[in-house]
């Protein structure tokens, strides 16, 4: 019976990693290659998984040698400068010849930005010999981003 599971929190900020665990128990007098699949909003360039083997349809294996019951691969979050919203990366054992638990058969992390926007404030009209003006604020990272702010206007 093959299991997975994770160190760490299910929550991952973006440039961090997550470590997961497979395990097996029963009969350990031979290797066995066990597949996990990845899905999701996360794209692609969103991670990397290093200690595993890549196969087509976003599928990766791990080895688990002879007389082994654990093997373990890691997930690194990419640290880019875009701002997103939270997106989910599920990770998912697929059988191969061996009984998956299904219990500890998946786990779904959550990929957290850390990038702050980058906004712009530009003055696009002021009514002379008054205090009204007008004036756009712009994401300049991603126009397509909704994002709040606090401002306050004073006279000094």
């Amino acid at each position: 019976v093959v299991s997975l599971s994770i160190e760490g929190s299910l929550s991952v900020e973006e440039g961090d990693s997550r470590t997961f665990i497979i395990r097996r128990s029963g009969i350990l007098n031979s290797e066995i290659e066990v597949i996990f699949s990845l899905a999701g909003t996360a794209s692609p360039s969103d991670y990397e998984v290093f200690a595993a083997d890549s196969a087509p349809e976003n599928r990766y294996s791990v080895v688990l040698e002879r007389g082994a019951i654990s093997a373990e691969f890691s997930i690194e979050i990419t640290d880019d400068i875009f701002v997103e919203n939270p997106e989910n990366l599920r990770v998912s054992l697929v059988p191969n010849g061996y009984t998956v638990d299904p219990q500890a058969n998946s786990l779904s992390l959550t990929l957290i930005d850390n990038d702050i926007p980058l906004v712009t404030l530009e003055v696009v009209y002021i009514l002379p010999g008054t205090p009204s003006f007008r004036f756009t604020i712009s994401n300049v990272q991603d126009s397509s981003s909704l994002f709040s702010f606090l401002f306050s206007l004073s006279s000094e």
